[in-house]
């Protein structure tokens, strides 16, 4: 009985078209700006909740310890967990208002963005 072998790809070649997994296109320049716009808010709003969220763990500090339970092991790590739920939740609606402030200021230096007067005029005419 002769063994049939698999075709082997030599070294440095590329595969062959049927082993190729079919990549989609990269987005168009179009959809690009909202891309980057998307990328920056979420930056922005991810700056805001690490913000808050330290400043949550800073004033509990502030405070002398209230009760036994919070002396138990993993009391510390949950309560910076549900602090860190609590800002982003706050940061992705609107929180405080620090990432509309990053992104009024970022956004004009986005590629493809209209430049500021533009979008002044655009907003009071």
């Amino acid at each position: 009985m002769e063994r049939v072998l698999p075709p082997t790809i030599p070294l440095g070649a590329p595969p062959p078209a049927s082993l190729v997994k079919r990549i989609p296109a990269a987005p168009s320049d179009s959809a690009s700006p909202n891309l980057e716009k998307l990328k920056l808010r979420r930056a922005a709003e991810e700056f805001e909740a690490i913000l808050l969220s330290s400043w949550w763990e800073q004033m509990q500090k502030s405070f002398p310890a209230a009760s036994e339970s919070e002396q138990e092991p993993g009391f510390d790590t949950l309560r910076e967990l549900s602090y860190r739920a609590l800002a982003v939740a706050l940061a992705s609606r609107g929180g405080i208002g620090v990432a509309s402030l990053m992104l009024r200021q970022l956004e004009p230096a986005l590629p493809n963005s209209p430049p500021a007067t533009q979008e002044l005029k655009t907003k009071t005419g």
